[in-house]
């Protein structure tokens, strides 16, 4: 649908999450199917993949279709997610619907054979071509998981798809940990803490601007990446220990990780033309929407704090700790809209996706079918001639 291109202005589909996102599946199953990935490599693939996904309430309020149409208009609108990670995921979920419905007599397979048959000349392809080439592939009508999660942002059945390929998916709640660090790496080691906001974590812990961190938990300390990933390990309520050199001195430096305010996260965007931080689109549920607060106010002041950009607007709203409340000011327009929003935990996922081996042999059948690993051979079968 997107040819023949006119490079003078935007050239809109709905269907870039299966031109960009499909693409990416079939990346990782045909590097399977050619044996250069293992099954626990391409399930751990997929682990980290929704690892991000499911934490991002993004997933939840873009559809794929709209960040497909909305790619020309934007981070307002497109949103903190994209299209090739949702196609990746949908097209795991509907070979695994299809393989499931047939019994393993059809896949997804079928369905781009038949849609590159039609749709690979000078004719471009929709949204519902999509659904009518899967069914007459197939014979499995997709149309309501097209509603829900292709025109829709509704989160899977996780559960129910994984186990269509015998595979166990959880995903296990906890408190995420607050505790950002910004700072460089020394080339003589270490890692140079360059900005410590006054009533952030990272003052609660004790670090000040200019101290030079190096080690965490009796490691060395190297990079600012490590340093979060090492947090993220712990969890909220862990305690952590570093050494920090300051003023010539070794400190020794110990906390308890605080868990990360849900305020932390919203979205922003920075407008010049509205003279402050705007609201992105925030997901049902989320305390600023429960306040009243709307995607496209603009905020003005977070607690006794004056906010004038995105990232002011960010370091007040990562101060609040969780359980305590704050008086959020926006403007709309011309209208002043304000109100004491609760500072509630961000709660995270760890997901666990691995071979599931109480599953039904027919299930553990549709996977290495998928992914072209072939079954081992039984012990009676005879040895191979040999060659000569």
């Amino acid at each position: 649908a997107l040819g023949p291109f006119d490079y003078d202005g935007p050239v809109r589909t709905k269907s870039l999450w299966w031109a960009e996102g499909v693409t990416n599946y079939y990346t990782n199953v045909l590097l399977a199917r050619a044996g250069l990935m293992s099954e626990a490599e391409f399930l751990a693939g997929y682990r980290n993949l929704l690892a991000s996904y499911v934490n991002n309430p993004a997933t939840r309020t873009f559809s794929p279709e709209e960040t497909s149409w909305t790619v020309w208009d934007g981070p307002y609108l497109q949103g903190p997610v994209n299209y090739y990670d949702q196609g990746e995921v949908l097209g795991l979920l509907m070979d695994a619907e299809i393989r499931a419905a047939t019994d393993g007599r059809r896949s997804l397979d079928d369905a781009v054979r038949l849609l590159y048959r039609r749709f690979s000349g000078a004719r471009g392809f929709q949204s519902e071509d999509l659904i009518v080439g899967i069914r007459d592939a197939t014979g499995v009508d997709l149309h309501a998981f097209f509603l829900d999660h292709v025109s829709g942002a509704k989160e899977p059945d996780w559960t129910r798809a994984f186990a269509h390929l015998g595979v166990r998916f959880d995903a296990l709640p906890r408190l995420a940990p607050a505790l950002t660090l910004t700072g460089r790496s020394r080339e003589d080691g270490g890692i140079e803490v360059t900005e410590v906001p006054a009533g952030s974590t990272a003052e609660r812990f004790g670090l000040r601007a200019g101290d030079v961190i190096t080690t965490v938990d009796g490691k060395p300390a190297t990079t600012t990446g490590a340093f979060a990933r090492r947090v993220r390990e712990l969890g909220a309520g862990a305690e952590l220990k570093a050494t920090v050199r300051r003023d010539g001195k070794e400190t020794a430096l110990v906390g308890t990780l605080e868990p990360t305010g849900e305020l932390a996260k919203a979205p922003l965007r920075a407008d010049p033309e509205s003279r402050g931080p705007r609201l992105g689109r925030l997901p049902a549920g989320a305390a600023l929407d429960e306040a009243g607060f709307a995607a496209g106010d603009v905020l003005v002041r977070i607690g006794d704090v004056e906010v004038a950009d995105v990232d002011a607007a960010k370091r007040a709203l990562a101060a609040v700790k969780v359980g305590d409340r704050v008086r959020v000011v926006a403007r709309r327009g011309d209208v002043t809209v304000q109100a004491d929003v609760p500072s509630k935990p961000w709660i995270v996922r760890d997901v666990v996706l691995d071979i599931d081996p109480e599953a039904p042999p027919a299930r553990h059948a549709l996977r290495r079918a998928l992914l072209g690993v072939k079954p081992t051979a039984p012990a009676s079968v005879a040895p191979a001639r040999k060659a000569g």
